[in-house]
């Protein structure tokens, strides 16, 4: 069947600018685009001026009473730290853009996410994808955060598969019935869906990654309207920046592309030394990917876990 053209729709910050024009080229190849939406503060209005097929969305003016500054105060109160206020401010606004949104769908995008294929988002019957990947331990704070949205644990998780897939297919109609929910009857009896959200938040885990916007839609899809989505795994590498660092060219994609339909370069996972050695010396990629990424997959693991608990130690 032809594929819906959707509003493709990344909250970004200045700083991210020049990630998000690494992947654009990308995002207008391989996505049904018909509107790239980048909500941001006012700087980011000015370094987007002179790209083409996107529109830029002041942040402050998505949902009323949704600014960094709120968020900032509400989070402060809870923890005493403003740290991770504007992480949680970018969930809040993928999820208010249904708001404005005058299409079906609108598609969630992350700016440091790169497809390297044609990527459908709609089965041959027409309905939605909702896309997962296998768990990891990591995201058990998203899952307590859950179980305290609505009393007696109405969205608690299913499934034992993770949907935060760097990217989101929503149903407007679905996300705004979510967000009405949220606000009228959220567990924790505030007047807005980010309030209900943010003070219901387990104070051992707000400073770290204590929500997310992703798994608590697919909860609530999976709760209400299971039978209008196609479950389908998503072939994303995550870590793609330690192979190939942001050289995005054709040959490095290419080499990806025999394992992932998706790559994400993130700040965090610069290129190794080792890969970059191999790159090198393997310029024409005569050995297959799945070779490499068996070998550097195994490394990752290991300093990704010691990597983790670090984290939680210093960020309680």
């Amino acid at each position: 069947m032809k594929q819906k053209l959707l509003d493709v729709v990344i909250p970004i910050v200045g700083a991210d600018i020049d990630t998000f024009k690494n992947s654009l080229p990308f995002i207008k190849r391989y996505l049904p685009v018909k509107n790239i939406i980048l909500i941001g503060a006012y700087d980011v209005e000015e370094k987007v001026a002179d790209l083409k097929g996107v529109t830029y969305v002041n942040e402050d003016e998505l949902v009323p009473g949704l600014n960094l500054p709120s968020i900032k105060k509400i989070k402060k109160y809870i923890s005493g730290t403003e740290r991770r206020s504007g992480w949680y401010f970018q969930q809040f606004l993928k999820m208010g853009y249904a708001r404005i949104c005058k299409d079906d769908y609108y598609l969630i995008w992350d700016a440091d996410t790169i497809p390297i294929k044609n990527i459908d988002f709609f089965d041959e019957s027409g309905k939605p994808y909702l896309d997962y990947r296998e768990y990891v331990k990591y995201d058990e704070c998203f899952f307590r955060t859950q179980d305290l949205l609505f009393p007696d644990k109405y969205l608690h998780k299913q499934l034992k598969d993770s949907f935060i897939c760097e990217h989101l297919l929503v149903n407007v109609t679905i996300m705004n019935e979510l967000l009405d929910d949220l606000a009228a009857n959220g567990a924790a009896g505030n007047d807005t869906f980010f309030e209900n959200v943010m003070y219901v938040i387990p104070k051992d885990i707000i400073n770290l990654s204590g929500f997310s916007e992703f798994e608590t839609y697919a909860a609530y899809v999976l709760k209400k309207h299971g039978d209008t989505h196609t479950l389908r795994y998503w072939r994303n590498l995550r870590n793609a920046g330690i192979y190939i660092g942001r050289n995005t060219t054709e040959e490095n994609v290419n080499w990806m592309s025999q394992m992932f339909d998706v790559i994400s370069v993130e700040d965090f996972n610069p290129q190794w030394f080792v890969c970059k050695v191999f790159l090198a010396l393997d310029k024409k990629h005569r050995i297959p990917f799945r070779i490499v990424y068996g070998v550097v997959q195994a490394m990752y693991k290991v300093i990704y876990d010691l990597r983790f608990k670090v984290r939680n130690i210093l960020k309680k």
